[in-house]
């Protein structure tokens, strides 16, 4: 489980958060969204495929407010979450549940 700074309480103005997940072997990697609310326009969830956060042709979803996307996989053993939030206005955040699955596996 991941959850924002804070997480079910406000987060922080002015933050940065990164996370890097690998599954091992060949398994890929699936986020579960429980719950989510940022600040609409101005606070995101980032999330990539690989290891490198300033590729931006590995952005899978950029997500703000409130979503109705439930889940994002990859389709690689890596990936990477980038919160980043502004100087105003403050939120729950986020709960994350990450799980990994080898191909063709049902969770």
């Amino acid at each position: 489980m991941l959850l924002s700074p804070g997480y079910p309480l406000r987060y922080r103005n002015g933050l940065v958060c990164e996370w890097q997940i690998t599954a091992s072997g060949q398994r890929k990697v699936l986020i579960e969204i429980r719950d989510f609310e940022m600040e609409y326009g101005f606070d995101f969830l980032k999330i990539g495929e690989g290891t490198n956060s300033a590729n931006t042709s590995s952005l899978l979803t950029k997500i703000t407010g409130k979503t109705k996307i439930t889940s994002v996989f990859t389709s690689s053993s890596a990936m990477w979450i980038t919160m980043a939030t502004d100087g105003t206005g403050t939120y729950k955040g986020f709960e994350l549940w990450i799980y990994s699955h080898a191909e063709g596996e049902k969770n």
